[in-house]
């Protein structure tokens, strides 16, 4: 399957393995209910994902069947333009008291986009999700570019402190939409302009990935992932943001999910399978192996390998080898730098799944860089 078709290094901190950038600091909090909506209790896990590829559609849209999922079994609206734009996912919505979460990624593009909000609005069931995805040119103006959305919704605990999810929404300088899979309390710190330190605690094992997104529905602004690591007691993710129109830090509001040893979009169901890695060797042309510490295979098939394209578009390269085979996919990709870099998807083929990441600088030119890379299927 073919979208197009269709239209750090490791450092050591108090003998265990860090990501090299950002200023990182400790603090904590999450919460878990169950609702009753619409008469029926929701439980467990929802999921939901697409592929938004008509960039040039005035009217509402469905996505593609193999570039969209709803664990729900509703189907999926899409309507918008000059640069914003509304997703209905029919019957995925649990209620405001269950914590949910909401990643973006824009796709094949110099542009970037950031998720503007999710939940329930007027004019739909209470138990539709409606989610809004803003996105920006390369220069911070306003563009109908395609992109790529991934959410998920939890109301229990499970796993352990090596094996496990958390997520959050950071929202007017307070956690929300707060969750974190041993129960422990999400917390964000403020270190500077734009420097932000999130703690997840009780997961404590080396390793996992993360994703972020800008969530701001009027200026254009990006987020990326400075670095993280594992302490006895928590995860510790640095979190930096930026004025997309000129690079320069900045504060903002932001969606970030984490994932150990699991795949972001776990469920009970033995034929959703995930994986993520994170490409640590920016410069390689040559294929290598991402670092075995930070990349997960729900397929089971082995290690990932990743290189840099020589033809000089900078584009990067992952491939999940053995038969990884999928129904429905979506891919997601954050920059993992020091600076305003930005990292989207590009493409992705299979089974099993080859996946492409392009990375930029302030501006829009194509540039080396290391970055986070998450894909989530239905076999």
């Amino acid at each position: 399957m073919n979208p197009t078709g269709l239209g750090a290094g490791p450092g050591r901190v108090c003998g265990r393995r860090t990501h090299r950038y950002g200023a990182l600091k400790l603090a904590g909090r999450a919460a878990v209910f169950l609702m009753l909506g619409m008469g029926v209790v929701h439980a467990g896990t929802n999921i939901g994902w697409l592929w938004a590829n008509c960039s040039s559609c005035t009217t509402t849209y469905n996505p593609p069947p193999k570039y969209s999922y709803n664990s729900a079994g509703g189907k999926i609206d899409i309507t918008g333009g000059n640069g914003a734009w509304q997703i209905v996912f029919r019957r995925l919505y649990q209620g405001k008291f269950i914590p949910d979460n909401v990643q973006a990624s824009a796709y094949a593009t110099s542009g970037y986009c950031a998720v503007g909000s999710w939940g329930h609005i007027a004019g739909v069931a209470k138990t539709d999700l409606v989610v809004t995805v803003n996105c920006w040119d390369a220069n911070g103006n306003p563009a109908n570019e395609r992109f790529t959305v991934f959410y998920q919704s939890r109301d229990a605990d499970f796993g352990n402190s090596s094996s496990g999810l958390a997520y959050l929404r950071y929202f007017d300088s307070l956690v929300k939409n707060s969750y974190n899979s041993t129960g422990g309390t999400n917390a964000v710190t403020v270190n500077s302009v734009g420097n932000y330190t999130v703690t997840l605690p009780g997961l404590t094992a080396n390793g996992g990935d993360v994703q972020v997104t800008a969530f701001n529905g009027v200026y254009a602004t990006r987020c990326n992932v400075g670095g993280w690591y594992s302490t006895t007691v928590a995860t510790v993710i640095s979190v930096q943001c930026f004025n997309g129109k000129t690079g320069q830090p900045t504060a903002d509001d932001f969606s970030l999910a984490y994932a150990l040893n699991e795949p972001f979009g776990l469920t009970t169901a033995a034929d959703a399978p995930g994986v993520w890695a994170w490409a640590n060797n920016e410069a390689s042309t040559t294929t290598y192996t991402p670092d075995t510490l930070y990349q997960f295979n729900g397929y089971g098939t082995g290690n990932f390998t990743s290189l840099l394209s020589t033809s000089g578009n900078y584009a990067y390269s992952i491939n999940v080898p053995g038969d990884a085979t999928f129904s429905t996919s979506v891919a997601l990709a954050t920059a993992y730098a020091g600076d305003s870099r930005y990292c989207n998807p590009n493409i992705w083929t299979g089974p099993p799944p080859d996946i492409y990441v392009v990375c930029y600088s302030q501006g829009g030119n194509p540039v080396e860089s290391e970055f986070n890379m998450a894909f989530q299927a239905i076999q």
